[in-house]
C-alpha cells in the first residue's frame, strides 16, 4: 500500500510537471505565433504603402502624359500661325521692295 502511494504521489508530480511543461511550450508557441502574425501585418502595411505609392506615380506619369500632348498640340496650332506670320511679312517686304522700286 506504502509503494501505491509513492508510485500515486509521483504519477501526480509528473502530471504537474507535464501540464507545466506543455503550458510553458504553448506559451513560447504562442510568443512565436504572435511574432510571426506581427510580421506579417507590418509586411502587409508595406505592401499596401508600396501600392498606394505606385498607384499615385502612375496617375502622376497619366497626367504629366496628358500634359505633354496637350503642349505637343499647342505648339502643333500655333506652328501654322508663325509659318502665316512669316508669309505675311515676307509679302509685305516684297511688296514695299516692288513699290520703292516704282
Amino acid at each position: 500500500m506504502e509503494k501505491s502511494l509513492e508510485q500515486l504521489k509521483h504519477i501526480e508530480r509528473i502530471s504537474r510537471q507535464t501540464r507545466r511543461h506543455r503550458t510553458h511550450l504553448n506559451h513560447i508557441y504562442d510568443q512565436n505565433l504572435r511574432t510571426k502574425l506581427n510580421d506579417l501585418n507590418n509586411e502587409r502595411e508595406q505592401s499596401i504603402i508600396r501600392s498606394t505609392s505606385r498607384r499615385q506615380l502612375e496617375e502622376e506619369r497619366k497626367q504629366l502624359v496628358n500634359i505633354t500632348i496637350k503642349q505637343i498640340a499647342r505648339e502643333q496650332q500655333q506652328e501654322p500661325l508663325r509659318i502665316n506670320t512669316i508669309q505675311i511679312e515676307q509679302e509685305t517686304i516684297e511688296k514695299f521692295s516692288k513699290d520703292d522700286g516704282k
